[in-house]
Formats: C-alpha cells, sequence, structure tokens
C-alpha cells in the first residue's frame, strides 16, 4: 500500500515496495505556510518523480491529518489531481478518507477524467470513508464514464 498524507504543514509519501523489498519507504517534506492546492501540486510532484517505484503500487490511500480541507476556500484544479494521480498506473484500489472525498470526487468528475487512459488505468475499486455523512453518488459520475470507457470501477464501503 502506497499512502499520500498530506499533514498541516508537510506531505508525506509512504510505501511498502515488495519489489525492492524494503518494508517501508517514507518521504516527508515540509511545505508549511502553504495552501492546500500547494501541497497537492508539491505531493504530484514528488509521485511523478518516484514514478518508477510508485507505478506497481497496488494499492493507494489518499490521508489527510489535523485539518478538514471541506472548509477550506482554496480550490485545488482538478489538474493538479489528475498528475498526483496519474504515476499510480497500477493502482487497483484507491481508499479515500473523509477529509478528502468530496475535493477528490470533485476531481474525478471534471474533465471527463474517467475517459482518460492515463489517469488510474487499472482501478477497478473506490474505497471511500464512509462515516460522516457520507452519499454514494459523490462517485457516480466518474463511475458512469469508466463504465461507458469499458473500464468499470466499483465502490466499496469504508471507514478512516
Amino acid at each position: 500500500m502506497t499512502e499520500i498524507i498530506f499533514e498541516c504543514d508537510a506531505v508525506a509519501v509512504v510505501m511498502n515496495h515488495p519489489k525492492l523489498q524494503l518494508r517501508s519507504f517514507k518521504l516527508r517534506v515540509t511545505c508549511s505556510g502553504i495552501h492546500r492546492h500547494r501541497q497537492v501540486d508539491c505531493a504530484a510532484k514528488i509521485c511523478s518523480a518516484l514514478m518508477p517505484m510508485l507505478s506497481g503500487a497496488e494499492q493507494l490511500a489518499l490521508m489527510q491529518w489535523r485539518r478538514d480541507w471541506a472548509h477550506d476556500s482554496t480550490v485545488t484544479p482538478s489538474a493538479t489531481w489528475h498528475q498526483l494521480l496519474r504515476p499510480f498506473i497500477g493502482a487497483k484500489t484507491l481508499h479515500i478518507c473523509r477529509n478528502l472525498r468530496q475535493v477528490v470526487a470533485r476531481a474525478l468528475q471534471a474533465d471527463d477524467a474517467g475517459l482518460d487512459p492515463r489517469l488510474l488505468p487499472s482501478l477497478q475499486e473506490l474505497v471511500p470513508d464512509t462515516s460522516k455523512g457520507y452519499t454514494n453518488g459523490s462517485f457516480t459520475p466518474f463511475i458512469h464514464t469508466r463504465q461507458i470507457a469499458g473500464r468499470p470501477v466499483s465502490v466499496r464501503v469504508g471507514s478512516d
């Protein structure tokens, strides 16, 4: 499992990589005083640079600690989220924490992301945290578009 963790003052990429016999690899970049969209952009650049290591990850978890982005007035462009997710060509499962559920759902709806063959091409399952007000409809447009594209994705309920 590879985790991208957005903290108040940092972004971390944590992975277990059996092919490289790494128990755990963690890269944490401090980025204090910057807005959410800059954190996502920073994480996207890190993941792009680490693509050879990340491309084989079958499970990806997007996590966020200490700050609820749903109340953040800054908007992260969908293209930035897409750039973050592109290195994960082998990801079959995408776990999304409660605090990122809505922003990721919006990003996956934008620009017909489900039709982009480079965006999570192996994805089979979305696992959004279902606690505190989750509705199944958040990811419906993305799931429908992937179905039309012949690359179906299912939703499995999960929790933080």
